[in-house]
């Protein structure tokens, strides 16, 4: 695992990524497909943790910008969500990834922690922005008080992306040329660890409360699962949030 916020600083606090050494060979990691069983996957890390498996929180993700409290393990299912925050201790919130950007905040004066997925999509609707949204409008948080976590993902060294979503990014964001950069070839590269960083300022985070992890999943196939490098059904990672 990697860990977030200069892992022990914050004390009661776990923020982590998993990579490829923390699963067992025999099965494939989180895989996306409802073909494979994660639940010994999921003991593996609720054990790795201290915890019981069911306190592992996983959203239904779908590439949307849509956000939910979870404050009870009762809740069983989230459909329809890419963000998760929560202010009890002990449920360890989960989000799944294989290229697409991870996000963890933290704010350590109301003790409430989040963890966002943000692919192409979730990033050009903005889904970082509105956790720090949620987490001041529903659990009374301070900007300037939230401390956010990029993880592993694909880089813009080798994130190619098509003219369509190249054309969205450039008609919503005046920031769309510190994000894009045009190749010999004619093709665009997207940044998303620096297109989320400028969403999460603009949402009032500052700028030395951000922490990029900067470890591309596509060029470190010894480390890290990518759909892109993979295919659709190769394994995924689990970044997660506990207090």
């Amino acid at each position: 695992m990697i860990f977030y916020f200069e892992h022990g600083r914050f004390q009661g606090l776990t923020a982590f990524t998993t990579t490829k050494g923390d699963y067992d060979n025999m099965h494939i990691p989180f895989a996306k497909s409802q073909r494979y069983d994660n639940r010994y996957n999921r003991l593996l890390l609720s054990q790795k943790l201290g915890i019981e498996p069911d306190h592992l929180v996983f959203p239904h993700q779908c590439h949307s910008a849509n956000v939910s409290a979870v404050n009870s393990l009762t809740l069983k299912k989230l459909n329809e969500t890419d963000a998760l925050i929560t202010s009890t201790p002990g449920i360890c919130l989960c989000i799944r990834t294989a290229d697409c950007v991870p996000i963890l905040f933290y704010d350590p004066s109301n003790k409430v922690a989040g963890a966002a997925h943000a692919g192409w999509k979730g990033t050009l609707a903005g889904i970082g922005i509105k956790t720090v949204q949620v987490m001041v409008k529903d659990f009374l948080c301070k900007p300037e008080n939230i401390y956010a976590a990029i993880g592993p993902s694909i880089g813009p060294d080798v994130y190619e992306t098509g003219d369509e979503v190249v054309n969205m990014f450039m008609e919503k964001f005046n920031y769309a040329n510190q994000i894009l950069v045009r190749q010999k070839s004619g093709r665009y590269h997207l940044d998303l660890w620096t297109a989320n960083k400028i969403q999460l300022t603009h949402a009032g985070i500052p700028l030395t409360q951000i922490e990029i992890a900067r470890e591309c999943t596509f060029s470190n196939p010894q480390k890290y699962f990518s759909a892109r490098r993979e295919g659709i059904n190769t394994g995924m990672m689990v970044t997660g949030i506990m207090l």
